[in-house]
C-alpha cells in the first residue's frame, strides 16, 4: 500500500500526489509529492550513486515535529514575558532608590 500524504499548506490540506520517473532533460531519476490544488511541490532526496530515495516522514513524526515547534513557541513566548517582568523589577527598583 503506498503512503498517502497531505499537503503541508495550512490553507490547503488536499491530497499529495506521488510521482517519479526519470528526467527527459537529463536522465536522472526523480520523485516528488505534489499537490493538485495550490501546486506545492515536495522533491525527495535521491542518492545520487543508487538513485533511491531518502525516507520521508510519517505523517506522525511530522505532527511531532508540529506539536515540538508548537511547544518551543511557548516556550520562547514565556521566556520574553519573564524578560519582560524582570526589566519592569528594574525599573521599578531603580526609582525606588533601592
Amino acid at each position: 500500500m503506498e503512503e498517502q500524504r497531505t499537503c503541508p499548506n495550512l490553507k490547503c490540506g488536499s491530497r499529495l500526489f506521488h510521482n517519479k520517473g526519470i528526467s527527459a532533460k537529463n536522465g536522472k531519476p526523480y520523485e516528488n509529492w505534489k499537490c493538485a490544488k495550490c501546486g506545492f511541490i515536495e522533491w525527495v532526496d535521491l542518492n545520487p550513486k543508487t538513485g533511491k530515495s531518502t525516507p520521508l516522514p510519517t505523517e506522525i513524526e511530522v505532527d511531532m515535529a508540529k506539536r515540538v515547534e508548537s511547544k518551543i513557541d511557548v516556550v520562547n513566548k514565556n521566556v520574553l514575558d519573564v524578560k519582560d517582568q524582570l526589566e519592569k523589577l528594574n525599573q521599578y527598583l531603580r526609582g525606588s532608590g533601592a
